[in-house]
């Protein structure tokens, strides 16, 4: 019994280490957007680069800070119709489609557990997940949604909601959101005029 105890401790370390290994290799860089000065958290992930941060470039229409406190931005940055999405990256760089956002997911094991593994462990989620380690310093942030109808906003805590470029009709878009009482990533088509955090993604 002593024997398959230790056996396992060992297995578990091993595959432990091994996760790390992998997970170790993504290359954390930054970048600035010559638009406005801002410097963003990127990193490499499986041959694909991600800003590690919501954009928060100041559009002229179509973009919005959290309940309209431009202090919120600082922490969540701001929030996107789709239209205003599509073309919000700096040159260079772009909004993810579903395929990008696809291959982003499978490296993480795929829609069951990818959420989890792509959450920031910071204390703005509403429940602190003491296994989450963030070993993909993707550092999703729960920073809400912009309901169109009265200005409403909502899920702050909750939920990261991201744009993808792909469209699903005339009227909707697909996005994706990771809750913060789940380990999953969950894909979805929103109505077009939702407000969403960005993530771009560089240019092959």
């Amino acid at each position: 019994m002593k024997k398959i105890i230790i056996f396992s401790a060992t297995t578990f370390l091993i595959i432990n280490c091994f996760i790390l290994k992998i997970y170790a290799q993504n290359e954390v860089n930054t970048f600035s957007d010559d638009r406005d000065g801002k410097t963003y958290k990127t990193v490499k992930i499986n041959e694909q680069e991600w800003f590690a941060e919501n954009i928060s470039f100041n559009t002229d229409s179509g973009s919005w800070a959290y309940d309209n406190n431009e202090e919120n931005i600082n922490v969540y940055g701001r929030l996107y119709n789709w239209e205003t999405a599509k073309a919000v990256c700096p040159v260079g760089w772009h909004l993810p489609d579903n395929e990008e956002w696809t291959l982003l997911i499978d490296y993480f094991g795929g829609e069951n557990i990818a959420g989890k593994k792509l959450k920031s462990k910071s204390q703005l989620w509403r429940l602190s997940d003491t296994t989450v380690v963030n070993l993909s310093e993707f550092n999703a942030i729960p920073a809400g949604i912009r309901y169109v109808n009265n200005d409403i906003f909502f899920t702050l805590g909750d939920r990261a909601n991201f744009w993808s470029n792909s469209s699903y009709d005339d009227k909707f878009a697909w996005g994706y959101y990771i809750d913060y009482n789940s380990d999953k990533i969950y894909k979805n088509h929103y109505e077009l005029t939702l407000g969403f955090s960005v993530r771009c993604i560089k240019n092959n």
